[in-house]
């Protein structure tokens, strides 16, 4: 949840440490950025509430006392079991399907493109996925008159 929550990289998330929390945000140091760059990520205050509820160790947000791999793949595969997903998902598509879901929610191009730390927007693009209904609805939200209006202002100007 924390993932799609927030588009971090498991790598990202393993490293995150009640010290880098601030503010609303957990600020994630270059060092374990892919870009190796500072990038500041919004925790939703549900998801603050249930990390203070977890047992810390060590410092760390998410107590996991071996940060193995193959510990977390078989954890993965556990969690993928149990929510019925798809054998083939990886955890880094959460990434992907983070960005879809801000997407649908109408959040522009340009906040996504910096909430997940990405320096230009044609990065973005192979993360971002929409569905069919998404596009129909928003050809919908075009403000233009009906076509019964434009055939009867026609018939006027004709008649």
């Amino acid at each position: 949840m924390t993932a799609l929550a927030t588009g971090c990289r498991l790598g990202e998330l393993l490293k995150l440490k009640w010290s880098d929390y601030e503010n609303v945000f957990f600020i994630l140091q270059g060092k374990i950025t892919k870009s190796g760059k500072k990038s500041k990520v919004p925790v939703r205050p549900d998801a603050l509430q249930y990390f203070h509820s977890i047992q810390r160790k060590d410092g760390y947000v998410f107590p996991v006392t071996r940060r193995s791999s193959d510990l977390f793949r078989k954890i993965w595969m556990e969690v993928k079991r149990r929510a019925g997903v798809e054998e083939e998902v990886r955890f880094h598509d959460l990434r992907h399907t983070h960005v879809s879901l801000l997407l649908y929610a109408g959040v522009d191009m340009r906040t996504i493109q910096e909430l997940g730390g990405w320096s230009d927007l044609k990065m973005l693009e192979t993360y971002a996925h929409t569905k069919d209904e998404i596009k129909t609805e928003a050809v919908q939200r075009i403000p233009l008159p009906s076509l019964e209006e434009y055939g009867s202002q026609k018939k006027e100007k004709i008649g």
